[in-house]
């Protein structure tokens, strides 16, 4: 398909009407296996008078560096818009500060360190939930009556997933001896013997 005539749908009935469905499609089961595959969830008996957080799938065209279509991707996301107080507790999440990349990478020139740059694929589905928050499926798809999922781990679109995210990447670099170098609290860095790695979030 060419990257000139390919369309994002803004939502799921856009997306079964367009002439890419079968595409849609697939990369809608690809995502809800994966969350289902790494237990973000459980189905359970609606408690009685919770009403389950909606949800929607988001759809996205990954393209090459030349334009042209290399994927298509449908992300699950919470509406956390609609979240109550009870459902969160801290929001904030740090980023690296401008200045600290600039100095990562004057750091890396002098040093003659490679760079890198990556993507966590499902990075916020790591993280378990500390409070109990209840969602329906999105729009397609259905439980049978009386059901709905129970989130115990963290998922785009919740008002503390980036929070819970970055506690939980902390503890982990952490664990694996790597120190905070910065004073935000996003640059890390392990040092063994010669060998030097810096990690900016």
């Amino acid at each position: 398909t060419s990257a000139f005539h390919a369309v994002e749908p803004k939502n799921w009935k856009e997306a079964r009407r367009s002439n890419m469905w079968e595409g849609w499609q697939k990369a809608e089961h690809t995502e809800l296996k994966t969350i289902w595959d790494m237990e973000t969830f459980e189905i359970v008996d609606t408690p009685p008078g919770v009403i389950p957080l909606p949800s929607q799938l988001v759809y996205k065209v990954k393209r090459d560096k030349y334009g042209e279509i290399a994927r298509l991707k449908a992300r699950l996301v919470a509406c956390g818009n609609f979240q109550s107080p009870w459902e969160y507790h801290d929001t904030y999440s740090p980023t690296a500060r401008f200045s600290a990349l600039r100095t990562i990478t004057a750091i890396a020139t002098q040093e003659n360190l490679d760079l890198f740059a990556f993507d966590v694929e499902g990075a916020f589905m790591t993280s378990y939930l500390d409070t109990d928050v209840y969602m329906s499926l999105p729009p397609g798809y259905s439980l049978p009556p009386g059901k709905t999922i129970k989130l115990r781990k963290s998922l785009y679109g919740l008002k503390q997933s980036s929070n819970l995210y970055f506690a939980n990447i902390t503890r982990w670099l952490h664990a694996y001896g790597f120190q905070e170098v910065s004073p935000d609290g996003c640059v890390f860095k392990l040092q063994r013997g010669e060998e030097k790695l810096i990690l900016s979030l």
